[in-house]
């Protein structure tokens, strides 16, 4: 293994390191120092506008299974419409060891959402006999964040409102009381 000098060129350096040793190095480099106040400005614009609406459709007389739809619709419609979002969006999948101070997971936001609008449901009799809320929440996101990684994937943009609001409307009427 080579010894990195001070005049090799940061790729040069990361390429000679232990691939354990890659964040760090990185989170080190004065390209990552200078682009990082960029990409907070950037999770803290997407974060917002995450937060603002699934507050907006946390309002009582929403009913639960109508606000996941609702819900997965909207974030649908931000990420294709508002290019900062979506920035946000692919930075949150794609650096969360970069940013361990955001503590990153689209995942859990979204289980979080999900399993208390599920519980809702739950308790006004809207979901099938024996629906663990648990598990079809668990179900339900893993599905929406699979379609979106498939959409960042293939570049359809356009799609993410239908593809997000098609995905929670099919797995939701898997689960509605008949």
């Amino acid at each position: 293994m080579s010894v990195p000098t001070a005049n090799d060129s940061l790729q040069e350096q990361l390429a000679m390191l232990a691939v354990v040793d890659l964040v760090p190095a990185a989170r080190n480099s004065p390209e990552f120092k200078e682009m990082h106040p960029v990409a907070t400005a950037l999770f803290e614009y997407e974060r917002s506008k995450m937060h603002d609406m699934q507050k907006a459709l946390l309002i009582d007389d929403v009913p639960p299974l109508e606000s996941i739809v609702a819900a997965f619709s909207a974030v649908g419609g931000l990420i294709e419409q508002d290019l900062r979002v979506r920035a946000g969006v692919r930075m949150t999948f794609e650096s969360r060891t970069f940013f361990p101070e955001r503590r990153l997971s689209p995942y859990r936001t979204w289980l979080g959402f999900v399993r208390m609008q599920l519980s809702r449901a739950s308790e006004q009799g809207l979901l099938r006999e024996g629906t663990r809320v648990d598990e079809a929440s668990d179900v339900l996101v893993s599905a929406a964040l699979g379609q979106l990684t498939i959409i960042v994937h293939e570049q359809r943009w356009a799609e993410t409102s239908e593809t997000l609001n098609r995905t929670a409307a099919s797995i939701l009427g898997l689960l509605e009381a008949a």
